[in-house]
């Protein structure tokens, strides 16, 4: 339905709460191109592409704190 109504195809998942299994990995390895999950970290290996971790960006998280946590000076 969301497909239908923005008239573009969906290719990434997020768990919800970055809640899964086994089972629901199979499922989204079967529908989508790669998936986030809520897990923290900063390296994508596209082996692990539906296990993609995340930064955490808070209202509060600010640019210095970002240039430490990617390496940029």
């Amino acid at each position: 339905k969301l497909e239908e109504k923005i008239q573009k195809p969906i290719i990434s998942f997020c768990y919800p709460a970055g809640e899964y299994d086994n089972r629901v990995l199979k499922i989204v390895k079967e529908e989508y191109l790669f998936a986030r999950t809520t897990s923290p970290g900063k390296y994508f290996s596209l082996q692990r592409r539906f296990e993609i971790p995340t930064t955490r960006i808070f209202p509060s998280t600010g640019i210095n704190s970002l240039k430490i946590w990617f390496g940029v000076e």
